[in-house]
């Protein structure tokens, strides 16, 4: 073998690893920190538990990889060493949490089984802004719904289709509220606050599940359960959310449906999926031919793919190629 072909295949051997190290629903063996802070909201959760988890294969929620404690506004930061994948977040009651309400404006103790959860698609030696709330629930729910569970390409889809139904994205955007008046001062607020009007009114038949505690669990669950593609829970989310706004003088909010279509990208664990199934159905072909002609075919199986593939990744073969001609 020459050099030029050593060179090319070396480079070759380095793009196939890279493709397939970036997003597996499995730890990776990056050693780097994963870093996320954000809010546990419904309203503010102050002294509440959260806890990460991994997906299993089968897309349930799996092993304990850390937990920490917000602080008495709701926030809260961690980190995660050497972990790539679909991160799920889970907040919890444990001794002295309380939740404000904002339909009876007042800290509350939630329930005992009150559980929001947030999940998505983590790389270690980042940094990511993560709120907890009854739409990432739902977001989670969906994605849990799909076959497959929650894996990368379900829990984007899911979080995709949240973020087309609400004016904005419930897992990036932190809902912000009045130090003095307690008043909603932006859409994300207004929703959630609405979440408490709903429960506080008996919504989604939860007038008979308690005191005020026990129907903010009852509604969030049924959030979750049903989502807002129950025209019944759309209507009510939307009723309250409206009355929300108008009174803390905000725009309107309309309540939208998610287009269903897949998310503009794959996933990086999708594209290392696609890219090694191109690699085996070739296999034989590319046994008989020559290193260059290897190269021409793998780049051609990648860009005429169905699953795409960073164009990183395609210059790199480019490279390859030229360099043994």
């Amino acid at each position: 073998m020459t050099k030029a072909k050593k060179i090319a295949t070396a480079a070759l051997v380095v793009l196939i690893a890279g493709c397939g190290g970036g997003g597996s629903s499995a730890p990776g063996i990056d050693t780097s920190s994963l870093k996320i802070d954000g809010d546990v909201f419904k309203g503010a959760m102050a002294n509440a538990k959260v806890s990460l988890y991994k997906p299993t294969a089968e897309g349930k929620q799996g092993d304990l990889l850390g937990n920490t404690t917000t602080n008495g506004n709701g926030n809260y930061s961690v980190a995660v060493n050497g972990y790539n994948g679909v991160m799920i977040m889970e907040a919890s009651v444990v001794p002295g949490t309380t939740m404000y309400d904002e339909a009876t404006q007042q800290a509350i103790v939630p329930a005992a089984d009150f559980v929001m959860r947030a999940s998505f698609l983590a790389e270690a030696g980042k940094t990511y802004t993560a709120q907890i709330n009854p739409f990432t629930d739902l977001s989670t729910s969906m994605a849990l719904a799909k076959a497959g569970g929650l894996n990368a390409t379900n829990v984007a889809q899911a979080n995709k289709d949240l973020a087309e139904s609400l004016p904005f994205n419930p897992l990036t955007f932190k809902p912000e509220f009045d130090a003095i008046t307690k008043a909603p001062k932006n859409a994300a607020a207004a929703i959630v606050a609405a979440v408490s009007f709903m429960a506080n009114s008996g919504e989604l038949g939860c007038t008979t599940a308690g005191d005020q505690a026990a129907k903010v669990s009852c509604v969030v669950k049924a959030l979750s359960k049903s989502g807002l593609a129950d025209a019944g829970v759309k209507a009510s989310l939307q009723k309250f959310t409206k009355k929300v706004a108008a009174d803390a003088g905000l725009p309107e909010i309309i309540i939208g449906s998610p287009s269903g279509t897949a998310p503009s990208a794959a996933s990086p664990v999708e594209q290392a999926k696609a890219f090694i199934a191109t690699l085996r159905g070739t296999a034989k072909a590319l046994s008989e031919l020559t290193l260059q002609a290897d190269l021409q075919a793998v780049a051609k199986d990648i860009t005429g793919g169905t699953v795409r593939v960073a164009k990183e990744s395609i210059d790199a073969l480019n490279v390859a190629r030229l360099g043994i001609q």
